[in-house]
C-alpha cells in the first residue's frame, strides 16, 4: 500500500475511533450512524453504489453496503466485512485517551483500533481505491460496515440480511479472525487460516409447570419459580470438559509462541 493509502486509512480510523460508537447491548447505543456518515462521506464520488439501512425500532444503528458490480452476473460476490461498533471501555484503565485516537510511534492507539474499525476502514480504502480507477471484477465486489456486531448482530447485518438481502447478496465474505498468517514449522512455511463456522447466539425457551400454592395450605404446592431456579443453578455449574483435536493441534503449532504457552493451549 501506497504512503497516500497509509494515511487516508490511518485518518479514517481515526476518525473513526472519535465517532465513539460504544455499544452496551441497549437499544439506543452505538449510534453507528456517525461511523456510516464517515464511511459514506469518504466514499462519495467514487462511482461507487452506497446504501445505508437503519432498522426503524433502532434509530441511529446504521449499517452501510457499498457495491462494485461485476461483469459477469454468473460469477460469485465477494463481501468485504467489518463492523463499526465497539464494546464499552474503561478509562481509568488506560494509559491514552481511549477514543483520542492518537498516532504514537506508527500505531493508532483507541478502542476499537484492532476490534476492527482497523479492518473497517482499510476495506473502505481498498473499495475506494479500486472504484477510482474504474476497475470492475468478473463478480460483484460489496463492502459492509454493520452496526451491532459486539451484541448480537441483529441490528445490523441481521436486519441487513434479513431486509436488505437483494443489495448484499454474496458468494462469500472476508471479515476479521480468517486469514491470520503464521510461520509453520519449516523456515520458509506459511499457513493462513480459514474459518468454516463462528460463535453464534441460540436462544431456547425452557417452560416450567407447577401447582400453586396458598397461604393456607402451603404444603401442597410445587412452585414453578424453585424449579425454574435450580434449572438455572444447574446450568450456571456446568462446566463442559475441553475437547483438543488433532485440527487444533497442528493449529496451535503453526503459532509463534514459546514451547510452554503451546503445551498449554493443546492441554485439555
Amino acid at each position: 500500500m501506497s504512503d497516500a493509502l497509509t494515511g487516508q486509512t490511518v485518518e479514517l480510523l481515526q476518525q473513526m475511533i472519535r465517532n465513539q460508537c460504544v455499544n452496551d447491548g441497549t437499544l439506543l447505543s452505538g449510534q453507528e450512524k456517525r461511523n456510516s456518515d464517515t464511511l459514506r462521506s469518504y466514499l462519495e464520488g467514487s462511482g461507487l453504489d452506497v446504501e445505508v439501512y437503519e432498522p426503524a425500532h433502532a434509530p441511529g444503528r446504521a449499517s452501510l453496503v457499498a457495491r462494485i458490480e461485476g461483469s459477469d452476473p454468473k460469477a460469485p460476490t465477494l463481501c468485504l466485512m467489518g463492523h463499526t461498533d465497539v464494546v464499552p471501555v474503561n478509562p481509568k484503565t488506560w494509559t491514552r485517551d481511549p477514543f483520542g485516537g492518537e498516532l504514537v510511534a506508527g500505531e493508532v492507539w483507541g478502542r476499537g483500533a484492532v476490534d476492527m474499525l482497523n479492518l473497517t476502514a482499510s476495506q473502505a480504502v481498498a473499495l475506494r481505491t479500486l472504484a477510482g480507477r474504474g476497475w470492475r471484477p468478473r463478480g460483484t465486489l460489496v463492502y459492509l460496515a454493520c452496526a451491532d456486531e459486539e451484541a448480537g448482530g441483529t441490528l445490523g447485518a441481521g436486519h441487513v440480511v434479513e431486509r436488505h438481502w437483494d443489495a448484499l447478496r454474496a458468494d462469500y465474505c472476508l471479515t476479521e479472525n480468517g486469514g491470520t498468517v503464521s510461520r509453520g514449522t519449516k523456515a520458509d512455511e506459511l499457513n493462513v487460516t480459514v474459518h468454516v463456522g463462528e460463535k453464534g447466539v441460540a436462544w431456547r425457551r425452557l417452560r416450567v409447570k407447577g401447582t400453586p400454592g396458598h397461604g393456607s395450605m402451603p404444603y401442597g404446592a410445587n412452585n414453578a419459580l424453585v424449579k425454574a431456579a435450580q434449572v438455572v443453578s444447574r446450568l450456571a455449574d456446568y462446566r463442559p470438559s475441553p475437547y483438543v483435536d488433532e485440527l487444533w493441534r497442528a493449529f496451535v503449532a503453526t503459532l509463534q509462541l514459546d514451547p510452554a504457552g503451546k503445551e498449554a493451549l493443546a492441554d485439555p
